[in-house]
């Protein structure tokens, strides 16, 4: 599905409400109401009331909130013929120009189902989350190729990460799907993360790159996890080991170390950000995955 110029696709992604604030107010106002009315007829002083009122009011506040920014607020993720941008009352951001290259790859939860979209360009990538267990058993033919399955809760991509959105109770991937892959070229990469150093880290089927450096995707591919020592203190990174001692090291910056991880002095190859650096980890043990079954 490709929109016409005069069409629009809006999707409506978990965020507050324009009411939720004056919500919550009125719950720590009703909650205290009730119970300093509650203990003014008896021997106890009514101010005392608002203890167990501010736990009422937090309790029944969270509920409010969750559920409300579940079902969807003020940001939104709208696509037309030419774009794709997230909008809030505040104004727009391009995500996607449709008319140049891009990356893109489609995770599916091993075990469950969920979808995540990863889609990328110029900036850092933008993470696009369907909500919920999903039940769509088949991959959709245009995205054959770049579906990965992957374990989504080892990683720590949330809607709550920076890039990451997550759709509203209720929404579906598959329009921003069909969209997206009406102008992705066939040979596009899984994903494009621009680096510090002006260099572009690449992930494609055959091979993760970084500038003039690559390493080959092959079921015998390792990602090691390590522990790089810097000014006292443990910083995460990966290391991508390939054949004949190739190797990228990638550091995460407030990635925590996983336990075990290997005590190293190296100095990594680049630095990502959180969330980037969880979408290398996810995507790369995903496509040592893809080809070990032939894919």
């Amino acid at each position: 599905m490709s929109l016409t110029q005069d069409s629009r696709l809006s999707l409506n992604l978990q965020s507050d409400p324009r009411w939720l604030a004056l919500g919550i107010a009125g719950t720590l106002a009703a909650s205290n109401g009730l119970f300093i009315w509650l203990f003014s007829g008896s021997r106890l002083h009514p101010a005392l009331g608002l203890l167990p009122g501010m736990s009422l009011a937090v309790f029944a506040g969270s509920v409010l909130a969750y559920r409300a920014r579940r079902r969807g607020g003020e940001l939104r993720l709208e696509a037309n013929a030419f774009r794709v941008e997230l909008r809030d009352p505040d104004g727009r951001r391009e995500l996607l120009d449709l008319a140049a290259p891009m990356a893109a790859a489609l995770v599916r939860g091993l075990h469950d189902g969920r979808r995540m979209l990863v889609v990328s360009q110029r900036d850092e990538p933008t993470v696009v989350i369907e909500q919920g267990r999903g039940t769509r058993g088949h991959d959709d033919p245009a995205w054959v190729g770049r579906t990965l399955r992957a374990d989504l809760d080892a990683a720590a991509i949330s809607g709550a990460s920076a890039g990451a959105v997550t759709l509203a109770e209720g929404g579906d991937l598959d329009p921003l799907l069909a969209h997206v892959a009406a102008h992705l070229d066939a040979d596009a990469p899984w994903l494009l993360h621009p680096t510090p150093g002006g260099e572009m880290l690449t992930i494609t089927a055959r091979e993760i790159s970084l500038g003039g450096r690559s390493v080959k995707v092959t079921p015998d591919l390792k990602v090691l996890d390590y522990a790089i020592g810097e000014k006292g203190a443990a910083v995460a990174a990966i290391g991508v080991a390939g054949d004949e001692g190739a190797l990228l090291l990638i550091g995460g910056d407030e990635a925590p170390v996983i336990p075990g991880a290997v005590a190293s002095d190296l100095v990594p190859d680049v630095y990502l950000p959180m969330t980037g650096f969880e979408l290398v980890r996810l995507l790369v043990n995903a496509a040592i995955a893809e080809v070990g079954r032939g894919g």
